[in-house]
């Protein structure tokens, strides 16, 4: 657990761990009520902000994947230097991916539902 705490605040994923604790600010807020009054944080922009904070969330989680792998291979000096900002970039690129397509079946499987087999609107 200690090795994780250190990979969390050593580089590339300390970026991540930053935005993390901002994202998790932002949903305590939004849970305590206070993030919403007078302010342009409604209901149309909750979406955005959930796959925005699940894309901070897998970017940190392989950031930290990837840093712990590079730790057990051990590369030397420039070769881990260029692996950890492969790291850095693969991270954010492939969370986006995924939460991208994992939104995408989401909202297709949604329209299915709402509207009914024969194509008309349910309710």
């Amino acid at each position: 657990m200690s090795e994780i705490a250190d990979i969390a605040v050593g580089f590339p994923v300390i970026v991540f761990t930053t935005v993390l604790v901002v994202v998790l600010g932002l949903w305590l807020l939004v849970l305590l009520g206070t993030a919403g009054r007078d302010s342009s944080y409604d209901a149309v922009n909750l979406p955005v902000a959930a796959a925005a904070s699940a894309v901070v969330a897998l970017s940190w989680l392989l950031s930290t994947a990837g840093s712990l792998a590079l730790r057990r291979i051990e590369l030397a000096g420039p070769w881990y230097a260029l692996a950890t900002l492969a790291v850095l970039g693969a991270s954010p690129t492939l969370a986006y991916m995924a939460i991208r397509r994992a939104t995408r079946a989401w909202r297709e499987r949604s329209a299915r539902d709402a509207t009914g087999r024969d194509g008309t609107q349910n309710g």
